[in-house]
């Protein structure tokens, strides 16, 4: 059976809700995200918008991670990012030498591999049943983004992996009011210095960026300076407050 493109999931009656985005492969820094400033409960929903492998350490062990609290009862919800979409083409477009060899030497994750250096098909089942985007009926929560102009931006769905032009012009505004209900986007793919994050989280801004480039902290890249990256931030939905923790992760 074919995966959702998109879920409809209305809020908890008790619980609150928290996204997070751009993991990639940092295991222990998401540990302490959940479970030492989230402080995740099971009536809790926890949203997490794409991109769990490649870059650091531990993909497998990021997706293990959310499958395991999902089958423990947890409310816990993914997104399809680029680079889960990345392997599935790598997949299927590369014999099993060449795609070992992707696997291996170019996005350095053997740990998604089994012992004959095929990908595990609990991985592979996963990210297959990844949806695009979330409507919660008061956010849309996504990848990357949505391209208000695409004439049915809600069925672009390499858009919502991969478009990087936020904020929206003011005819894109005019768009989201024209929709059922005006929503704000909740979105990652793209780095945000913190700074940025926690601004427009606090002026509860249409469109927040929750990507503080956690696997890209700790020296000056490109715009950012030294301290604005390196951090996995979780968006509280219900009070717009921005937990954060810094990369606990040696990249080596």
């Amino acid at each position: 059976m074919e995966a959702p493109k998109f879920l409809k999931i209305p809020a908890p009656p008790y619980g609150r809700r928290f996204a997070i985005s751009d993991v990639h492969g940092c295991l222990q820094t998401l540990k302490a995200l959940v479970w030492q400033h989230i402080k995740l409960q099971p009536e809790d929903q926890l949203f997490f918008l794409g991109d769990y492998i490649d870059r650091g350490p531990a993909s497998a062990g990021v997706i293990d991670f959310i499958i395991d609290l999902q089958a423990k009862g947890y409310p816990v919800y993914a997104l399809r990012g680029n680079h889960e979409q990345t392997l599935l083409s790598d997949y299927e477009m590369h014999d099993k030498k060449r795609f070992e060899v992707v696997m291996t030497k170019f996005k350095k994750t053997p740990d998604l591999l089994n012992e004959m250096g095929e990908i595990n098909l609990r991985y592979l089942e996963f990210i297959r049943g990844l949806p695009y985007y979330i409507d919660t009926g008061d956010f849309y929560l996504v990848h990357a983004g949505f391209d208000f102009g695409e004439e049915e931006p809600f069925e672009e769905w390499e858009a919502m992996l991969w478009i990087r032009q936020f904020p929206p012009r003011l005819s894109d505004l005019q768009i989201l009011a024209m929709l059922d209900q005006p929503k704000r986007i909740i979105h990652g793919h793209t780095p945000n210095s913190i700074e940025d994050i926690i601004s427009k989280a606090k002026n509860k801004a249409l469109i927040l960026p929750i990507d503080n480039g956690c696997v890209f902290g700790g020296a000056s890249r490109g715009k950012f300076s030294d301290n604005d990256l390196g951090r996995l931030c979780a968006l509280n939905l219900d009070t717009f407050e921005v937990l954060m923790q810094e990369r606990l992760e040696d990249m080596g």
